[in-house]
């Protein structure tokens, strides 16, 4: 891929005029954005070599640097590209050989038993022999590794050329305790069978899950069904994947059985994910059903602090009646949402490009969040005008009702093409005047589009523009109140209050 064209004024996939992003602010809405696969205007291996060119022009900044990855890998919620921007730019720091900060930057893109080895294989695939700096940060990390962590992980941590033993045996992390010590040794080395057994008395999870997965099918359902059932999950760790890969189809009568046991002590997240699952299991009257939407139903009791569009692919996914329960639910979640004085244009990019999925595993669109980001928005600020746009605008979708996820059906299919400046100009001219301006969109605008987004209103108004593609190249930059940002993260709604050139999301 060629040199990235550092010029004031660049253009979009589509060849509508552009304004050039800091490397800094590149680098952000890429990360925020990244996807490690293909996208609409970009194949993967594009969007990588743009990565590490941005992480070569912004390395020096130590500070910057760190805090960007415990951000990704934090609040930011966002873990394969935390691991990949560390890398990125430990790199390009080992290269310019800049000490100090090389570990840290590491250590925080990792929390999960499995990113560990995850980062060593990065390196190794793309750069070779791995460096002092990047073991030493793996290292810092694995001294955070437990049982459960270990027994929950396992699996992924097999993958790639090196596994979580490979990577203990690699970078030979410092165990901080006899237990720590224990486990280490038990992952790292085979023992004979009096060994083992003397081992696993200091690893008593271990020891309860190799009981359980030592047993028979029927044992294990009847060990799972009966009085004993709670404390079993409890001390083998056994999750909901665990138990139904290990026993494959269930009569409907065990399944309900079993999913009785664990609705009641699993997290919120994960029976909203799981809830079709449990429906096809048990069936739609049954009790885990009941119990399972009484606790989608209400998500304060469980300390769940959920945004709308997490409710949104278990609502397209589950029979009708499920939905009443999660549109409960989804309206609770608006109180997150800040309320904004006076009148804000929220205007939501619908063009083809908006099609494209989140990510390959998501059944929801860019679209699908844009959409959802904007009912949230507009329930919340009922002054507020929600305006999609392809071409040309649409006819603002009718903000009524307290349901984001029933308000979401009136925005109608992504499709067409992109004139951001433009339309944004029409619906501010039309319905406004506004006291702010948020835009969200992937920022392809066509060569056609004869409006500069960042002119699109009155400078004094204050434009925030989401970009959901990530890709080169900015719409709003270059005056005042004008403020660009990427992603649309659970941390997305604290970012109105992001001021343009001064501070990043870690500063708020």
């Amino acid at each position: 891929m060629a040199s990235i064209n550092r010029k004031p004024i660049v253009h979009t996939h589509e060849g509508g005029k552009a304004v050039l992003r800091t490397p800094q602010q590149e680098l952000f809405v890429l990360c925020v954005s990244f996807l490690n696969e293909d996208s609409f205007y970009e194949t993967a291996s594009e969007t990588r070599l743009r990565l590490e060119e941005l992480a070569a022009h912004t390395c020096s900044d130590t500070d910057w640097c760190l805090n960007l990855i415990k951000w990704l890998r934090g609040d930011g919620g966002l873990r394969t590209v935390a691991q990949i921007a560390a890398v990125a730019l430990v790199h390009a720091r080992l290269g310019k050989k800049l000490d100090g900060g090389n570990r840290q930057i590491i250590a925080a893109s990792i929390q999960r038993p499995d990113e560990g080895p995850a980062v060593l294989n990065a390196w190794k695939t793309s750069y070779g022999t791995i460096p002092k700096p990047v073991k030493r940060g793996v290292a810092d990390a694995l001294q955070n590794l437990t049982e459960n962590g270990y027994l929950k992980w396992n699996g992924k941590t097999e993958k790639g050329q090196i596994s979580l033993t490979d990577a203990i045996r690699i970078v030979h992390p410092q165990p901080k305790d006899e237990h720590q010590s224990a486990l280490f040794d038990f992952i790292v080395n085979d023992h004979e069978n009096e060994d083992r057994k003397a081992l696993l008395l200091s690893l008593p999870v271990i020891q309860s899950r190799e009981a359980f997965n030592a047993l028979s099918i029927k044992d294990k359902v009847a060990a799972l069904t009966g009085d004993d059932a709670k404390n079993l999950i409890k001390s083998a760790r056994l999750t909901h994947e665990t138990i139904f890969s290990s026993l494959g189809k269930l009569e409907p009568v065990d399944a309900q059985r079993i999913w009785l046991k664990l609705i009641p002590d699993m997290g919120y997240q994960a029976i909203l994910m799981n809830l079709r699952r449990i429906i096809d299991s048990c069936g739609e009257d049954s009790e885990p059903i009941r119990i399972a939407l009484d606790r989608i139903d209400h998500p304060m009791e469980a300390g769940y602090e959920p945004l709308p569009i997490s409710f949104l692919s278990a609502y397209r996914n589950v029979p009708d009646i499920a939905k009443p329960y999660l549109e409960h639910a989804a309206e609770y979640s608006l109180r997150h949402v800040p309320e904004l004085p006076g009148r804000t244009l929220v205007m939501v990019d619908r063009s083809g490009s908006m099609w494209s999925p989140l990510s390959q595993r998501s059944t929801l669109s860019r679209y699908d969040a844009a959409s959802m980001f904007a009912c949230a928005l507009g329930l919340k600020n009922p002054r507020s005008v929600i305006v999609p746009f392809e071409d040309e605008t649409a006819e603002p979708v009718v903000v009524e009702g307290e349901n984001p996820l029933a308000m979401l059906e009136r925005f109608g299919q992504a499709g067409g093409g992109t004139r951001v400046g433009d339309s944004t100009k029409s619906a501010y001219q039309q319905y406004g005047p506004f006291d702010r301006v948020i835009v969200i969109t992937d920022e392809q605008s066509s060569w056609w589009d004869g409006t500069q987004l960042k002119d699109a209103i009155p400078h004094k108004v204050p434009l925030y523009t989401w970009n959901l593609g990530g890709y080169h190249g900015a719409l709003s930059l270059g005056n005042r109140n004008r403020v660009n940002l990427g992603g649309l993260s659970d941390a997305a709604f604290s970012l109105l209050s992001f001021d343009t050139g001064t501070k990043w999301p870690w500063e708020l």
